[in-house]
């Protein structure tokens, strides 16, 4: 499991929501919520999906400025699915 960490604009440009979007495209289960530097994502799944998440968190949705990307193995937990968490 991935815990990845997002700093810079990544708040009011719908980056919770496509993250959301595509961990659901690719099976991938956890969560991902704003933080207060940034934004937060929990992601458990195959490693291939991770790979495509991550480079997407890379870049994020238009109008994002990435400054930070900091991934880091967490426990395994067990996720039914992946949403957002307010």
């Amino acid at each position: 499991m991935l815990k990845i960490i997002i700093k810079g604009k990544v708040q009011g440009v719908f980056f919770r929501t496509n993250i959301e979007k595509i961990a659901k495209e690719l099976d991938i289960r956890g969560y991902t919520k704003n933080i207060e530097d940034g934004v937060k994502v929990i992601a458990q799944g195959k490693p291939e999906a991770l790979s495509k998440l991550i480079e997407f968190c890379k870049t994020g949705p238009k109008g994002a400025v990435i400054t930070d990307l900091i991934i880091t193995q967490e426990p395994e937990l067990d996720y039914p699915d992946f949403q957002i968490e307010h």
